[in-house]
């Protein structure tokens, strides 16, 4: 192995991180590169890993489901800070273990989804409309 392998092994294993390129399914928090919101960032998974953003608000049970609804990307992270991504059926079957928290994937400018389905429209418009 080279004196550059392993400099970039002890650095791994240090810190998670070279040059600031993620090489850790540990979340980091971090900013978004496009619009600059703290974020919580790292891999997926120990291996065959995707690079994941997410917003670091944990979310209720109501908001794991719309994010679900609405084709969000939702993943726990647990208490040694491990990302894992979480189908949409576990997300309705299954509340997380102790110690565990889900997150929703980072998207610019986007809210935290909310179920509106409690929600009651103020107004019901049904005439039609005349041309």
């Amino acid at each position: 192995m080279s004196d550059l392998e392993l400099w970039r092994n002890e650095i791994i294993k240090n810190t998670g991180a070279v040059t600031g390129r993620r090489t850790s399914n540990k979340a980091q928090v971090r900013r978004c590169r496009k619009c600059g919101a703290v974020i919580l960032a790292g891999l997926d998974a120990p291996m065959c890993a995707v690079d994941v953003d997410l917003d670091p608000t944990p979310l209720q049970r109501d908001q794991q489901k719309a994010a679900a609804l609405i084709g969000r990307r939702v993943y726990d992270i647990d208490m040694g800070g491990a990302i894992s991504y979480r189908e949409s059926d576990h997300i309705q079957k299954y509340w997380p273990a102790g110690g565990t928290s889900r997150f929703v994937q980072h998207l610019c400018g986007a809210a935290v989804p909310v179920d509106n389905s409690k929600v009651k429209p103020t107004k019901t418009v049904t005439d039609e409309i005349g041309f």
